[in-house]
């Protein structure tokens, strides 16, 4: 039987705060990757009705190293890229560059990081968690519209809804109130002020936590915000007026991580080097009717795809994968995954001449692969 237990959001001014303790056994979902790590498969088409891959035409000046994040808003792709150039770009789905959205620097609409950013109707949230600030830009001109200062440091963020917003927490929050430190979550008001926090985690006499925290832990399908913990590996859904625990990652006995270590990033970085600990390297992707996430059991990485009912995982091997496998996935739409493609899987494609001479070559392009489920 399938039980689900929803724990009421309280929005009252002047704020309160929630803590959340996990219990397995009171989840509308279990899966046992344990189990599928034990079997792994050969390969995904199985569950792939179609796949089509997009070169993304840069312009020199705004090269992106590597992508991060994607989103698909309006028939436009938005890409970001928070390590290398800190771009914001976005492209049509012919792979034609449009705009770049912010700029980095230290002006009055600009930006010194860009750790994520959301789409929320017509708007695009730029999260600078350096300066502490959200930058928001038109979706339909790019056009800059206005700042939003925050009393706390930021790493994520979704909207969820026109009177609510919430922020996932940065570890660096030293020099904020006690409560920035010792949550994980956040919801705030529309003037940014925040009401309610969720997910503590343990404060020690010098403030030196640092919990296991990875990128894009927040998916949003259709009117419901996901999120993923690390801490729990449980993923919560938020919708108006209620939190919903809904998806237990069950690693078993041998692969699931000591709780004082997910902690301590320093302590885990070092015994996950010698013990067959399983981890999700990026937060798992929901889409309309499965989850699919990249695990790294010690010096190796699995994709896991899940329909919720059964789970099935393939190591990914940079010498011996099938490059239609979206075993990159780093966004989705309903029922699509989007992938990044590397240097092996775009050698496989210009093989099979899915794309001309001078485009495989050329330096400047990104590619993503699109992968629709049955």
């Amino acid at each position: 039987m399938r039980i689900t237990i929803l724990l009421s959001l309280i929005f009252a001014l002047g704020g309160c705060t929630s803590q959340i303790t996990f219990d397995s056994s009171h989840v509308d979902t279990i899966i046992k990757v344990g189990e599928a790590l034990k079997a792994p498969v050969s390969d995904f088409q199985f569950t792939i009705d179609s796949s089509w891959l997009i070169a993304l035409k840069t312009p020199d000046e705004k090269i992106q190293g590597s992508i991060t994040k994607i989103k698909i808003h309006d028939h436009l792709i938005y890409t970001l890229d928070e390590l290398q150039s800190k771009n914001l770009n976005v492209y049509d789905f012919n792979g034609n560059y449009v705009r770049s959205i912010g700029n980095i620097g230290k002006g009055p609409q600009e930006l010194l990081n860009i750790s994520d950013f959301c789409i929320y109707q017509e708007q695009i949230f730029l999260i600078d968690n350096i300066t502490e600030r959200i930058q928001i830009f038109s979706t339909t001109s790019g056009k800059f519209l206005k700042t939003v200062p925050l009393s706390f440091r930021p790493h994520e963020m979704e909207v969820i809804n026109d009177n609510q917003y919430l922020f996932e927490l940065s570890e660096y929050n030293q020099g904020h109130e006690d409560r920035f430190q010792r949550y994980n979550l956040v919801v705030t008001d529309s003037l940014f002020q925040p009401q309610t926090f969720f997910l503590s985690h343990p404060k020690t006499k010098d403030n030196s936590v640092q919990y296991i925290s990875i990128n894009n832990p927040f998916n949003r399908v259709k009117d419901s915000i996901y999120y993923f913990s690390t801490i729990t590996d449980a993923v919560y859904q938020f919708s108006i007026d209620s939190l919903t625990q809904c998806v237990y990652f069950d690693f078993g006995r041998q692969y699931s991580i000591p709780t004082d270590l997910k902690y301590d990033d320093n302590k885990f970085t070092k015994y996950a080097q010698r013990h067959d600990y399983a981890y999700f390297v990026e937060s798992p992707i929901l889409l309309e009717n499965y989850i699919a996430g990249i695990l790294r059991v010690n010096k190796k990485k699995f994709f896991v795809l899940t329909d919720r009912q059964e789970c099935f995982v393939k190591e990914i091997s940079l010498n011996d994968y099938n490059a239609l496998d979206p075993v990159f996935c780093i966004g989705a739409y309903g029922n699509t995954l989007i992938s990044t493609i590397d240097d092996v899987g775009l050698q496989q494609f210009k093989a099979k001449n899915l794309f001309s001479e001078q485009i495989t070559n050329h330096e400047n392009y990104n590619f993503i692969l699109f992968s629709k489920l049955k």
